[in-house]
């Protein structure tokens, strides 16, 4: 018994290990039929993740793509511009990344988020970032911020960051 043990701990011991890998994106949608700009914060694990980045298509972001690295430092971070024609005006969304940390290998260096701007004829609207610090398990992760012609504020949705990272 004791070296049936031994070997298939052995054996256990040999095998290959892999860390999950967690992939975010963001999705913008501009619906000009039901009057509405929004953006989707979309994320998924491992190869349902590497499938997600693959079908994002020409309105999908990903973060990561819009940092660039220098010696394990973010040195310079990107947006990305959309603008919207919606029955009130000309809305425009504004997306970015939001890094853990500026130095990769430091703390919260492999985490990437994004944060959102909507503006409506030069005026800023609304800023909000999609998650908090990556050490927060505690707090809702924005999933959706949604802006309708004639708002007043985003429609936004949030769920439980366990949800979000299941």
């Amino acid at each position: 018994m004791l070296r049936s043990a031994v070997v298939i701990a052995s054996v256990m011991l040999s095998l290959p290990v892999y860390a999950d890998s967690f992939h975010v994106a963001v999705q913008y949608d501009c619906n000009k039929a039901e009057d509405f700009v929004a953006v989707y914060y979309l994320g998924a694990y491992n190869e349902e993740g590497e499938e997600l980045m693959q079908r994002l298509g020409k309105d999908g972001i990903n973060p990561r793509e819009l940092v660039e690295v220098t010696d394990a430092r973010i040195t310079t971070e990107n947006t990305v511009r959309r603008e919207c024609e919606l029955s009130d005006g000309s809305y425009v969304v504004e997306i970015g990344p939001s890094p853990g940390n500026r130095n990769i290998q430091g703390r919260c260096g492999a985490h990437m988020s994004a944060w959102v701007t909507f503006h409506k004829e030069n005026k800023l609207l609304s800023r909000t970032g999609f998650e908090g610090d990556c050490l927060d398990l505690e707090s809702p992760i924005i999933t959706s911020a949604l802006w309708r012609s004639g708002a007043e504020e985003a429609d936004i949705t949030e769920v439980p960051f366990s949800e979000f990272y299941k």
